[in-house]
């Protein structure tokens, strides 16, 4: 009702329950030393002067509500009663990355019954996120959103362009391509026995784009990354 608890000086904390759907005008005003106000997602409207001059209040409201709105549009201090655990919540795995020599920072996809918001909802910082190997990422809650949680991502190296082979009889001939943003080039051949690609040499510089692979056996299949 109008004037609800104007002037009351000792009002200290405050819960309004759900089903409260307005605030009339002066509820709250000259409550000088309000401190918290809690607000029901039912709530959908504050009328003229509720807070004035309730300077020390903090408002306590759940997320996508009307009081929310109400507070961030009038720079009123704001907490969340509906926290949630930021790392409880579904991360989209996240793309691997080709080396570029810059720093790389893949999109983060976070889903709360919606899409969150960074900045809004949460925050990001990379580390190991330039050369090849397992970058990392750190997203933290903000907001409503409270914790953290680590992902990691791929970086690989840029495919190389026009890899070719030719043999003699004990000798599998590789050239490439140079790599503008190579600082040299890993040889790997494929072994039978471990069932994956093991490497076996390293040729340095980028512009050095030939490797002789000797000693192999004639008539058998060899295969190989660079």
């Amino acid at each position: 009702s109008f004037n609800l608890f104007s002037n009351c000086n000792k009002l200290l904390n405050v819960v309004l329950e759900e089903g409260i759907e307005s605030l009339e005008s002066n509820a709250f005003w000259y409550c000088e030393n309000l401190n918290k106000l809690t607000l029901p997602k039912s709530l959908k409207s504050i009328k003229e002067n509720v807070f004035y001059k309730c300077d020390k209040m903090t408002m306590i409201v759940c997320g996508n509500s009307y009081a929310e709105e109400y507070a961030k549009t009038n720079n009123i201090r704001l907490e969340y009663s509906d926290k949630k655990e930021i790392n409880k919540l579904k991360i989209e795995d996240l793309p691997s990355m080709t080396y570029t020599g810059s720093n790389l920072k893949p999109s983060v996809v976070i889903i709360d019954e919606e899409k969150l918001v960074e900045g809004t909802d949460y925050t990001l910082s990379y580390e190991n996120n330039k050369e090849c190997g397992l970058g990392t990422v750190t997203v933290r809650g903000i907001g409503k959103y409270i914790g953290e949680v680590t992902k990691n991502f791929k970086i690989v190296p840029k495919k190389l362009s026009h890899l070719e082979a030719s043999t003699t009889s004990s000798t599998v001939k590789l050239s490439w391509e140079a790599s503008p943003e190579a600082d040299g080039y890993a040889i790997y051949r494929y072994s039978t026995s471990s069932k994956k690609y093991v490497r076996i040499d390293t040729v340095e510089g980028n512009s050095n784009t030939y490797y002789g692979d000797i000693n192999r056996t004639s008539a058998t299949i060899y295969n190989y990354r660079v």
